[in-house]
């Protein structure tokens, strides 16, 4: 059975394995390049690649014929892409003094990603009212209880929460055109 672009879903569903291998040389070096572009390490780009092709082979049963197989297929390569990040990070941020972690993991975009968005967050704390960022700063930064800062700052309890509440609020609503500016770029 000769393998085509438009009937590749009806064959991978039918078990072919000439579709699978037209599928993965048609789309093999595109994928590589966009998950190198992510890990800056050409073995784990291979490994999301072969990851990639893993699943739609295991959900071809799933695949609805009157659909492109490509929308999915780089679908389930960028959540692999962006899973592969999160484990990264996760491994970074929880375990930074832990010798089996390579902390050097980060990619220049990771690099250039984080520096942003912390002096957008600088920024957005510094545009807070005077007695609201000195409430969130001991909150966040210096890790006191609300109960100590309210002692602190011989305010009451409610008064702290009231002012982290409006702080969240307003960093929330300062940094949604940042965090838009993240997701469009991944």
């Amino acid at each position: 059975m000769k393998v085509s672009g438009y009937n590749i879903v009806s064959q991978l569903k039918n078990d072919d394995n000439d579709a699978y291998k037209y599928l993965f040389r048609t789309f093999y070096l595109d994928l590589y390049h966009r998950a190198f572009k992510y890990t800056c390490h050409k073995e784990d780009a291979k490994d999301l690649v072969q990851s990639t092709f893993i699943k739609v082979w295991e959900k071809r049963k799933d695949l609805l014929e009157d659909r492109p197989i490509e929308p999915l297929l780089y679908t389930i390569h960028r959540n692999n892409c962006l899973d592969y990040i999160r484990t990264r990070k996760t491994k970074i941020n929880y375990m930074p003094n832990d010798p089996s972690v390579d902390t050097d993991m980060q990619t220049p975009f990771d690099q250039v990603v984080s520096r942003e968005l912390e002096m957008k967050i600088d920024k957005a704390v510094a545009e807070l009212p005077v007695k609201c960022r000195q409430i969130f700063e001991y909150s966040r930064y210096n890790d006191l209880k609300y109960a100590e800062i309210a002692t602190k700052l011989s305010i009451s309890v409610k008064t702290v929460e009231n002012q982290i509440s409006i702080a969240l609020d307003k960093l929330r609503k300062l940094l949604v055109e940042c965090l838009l500016w993240i997701i469009l770029l991944i």
